[in-house]
């Protein structure tokens, strides 16, 4: 319904990150991910990096959900934060602010708004 309102149609694409993007894919809009943070090493971070910034050029948005599933309380993927902070602003919005079952206690429930710099 959106998107017949903008003129733009909705992709879902499988990308191997760090790799050559299909032209098919469009550039410069919304990108969504969820639950793809998580324990990735340097080469990892720095791949998923290079996809989004490949995605969303200089117009686009990138929209990541993330929950910190470490054990001990300490954000375990600081590795693609700080990768993803150098070259993108981003903002942090809290998912308890839209209810659906998720109280103010889960502060980890995030979706992190990143455009380029």
């Amino acid at each position: 319904r959106n998107c017949a309102k903008q003129d733009s149609a909705a992709k879902v694409v499988e990308l191997c990150w760090g790799r050559p993007i299909s032209a098919e894919v469009p550039r410069g809009a919304l990108v969504i991910g969820c639950d793809v943070v998580y324990n990735h090493d340097e080469a990892t971070s720095q791949a998923l990096v290079r996809t989004i910034l490949n995605l969303i050029g200089h117009t686009g948005t990138c929209m990541i959900t993330y929950e910190n599933r470490s054990s001990d309380g300490s954000l375990c993927d600081l590795e693609f934060f700080d990768r993803i902070n150098d070259v993108c602003e981003v903002e942090c919005v809290q998912l308890s602010e839209y209810g659906y079952g998720i109280s103010e206690e889960d502060e980890w429930r995030v979706v992190y708004c990143y455009t380029a710099k």
